[in-house]
């Protein structure tokens, strides 16, 4: 009888542990929301703010946008590069979203 209560006591410390361990662990969560960051000078001072975005970034201007995106892949290609591989090259490609007649001073 004794045995079988140390038994039960450490299978229960044991799982009691792996579940703790397991909660720790957390997976990157999709990004369900856009953070725009104002700019204070960091960037060209037509630019108001700045998202990051999947695989690229979107600029806030008074009367427009612009998207900016890149390949993600090869960044991190090049990022990660050994010794022998040779770099990617990192295609972009940006558009810009103009509002005709927009009011300046909002």
């Amino acid at each position: 009888m004794k045995y079988a209560v140390k038994y039960f006591f450490l299978i229960s410390f044991l799982y009691l542990s792996v579940t703790a361990f397991a909660q720790t662990i957390k997976q990157a969560e999709p990004q369900t929301f856009i953070k725009f960051t104002e700019n204070k000078n960091q960037w060209e001072p037509n630019i108001l703010f700045r998202a990051f975005l999947d695989g690229g970034s979107l600029f806030l201007e008074k009367n427009k946008f612009t998207y900016n995106f890149y390949n993600k892949e090869a960044l991190h290609h090049n990022h990660v590069l050994k010794e022998k591989q040779n770099p990617l090259p990192i295609n972009s490609h940006a558009f810009t979203v103009t509002f005709l007649n927009a009011e300046k001073n909002v």
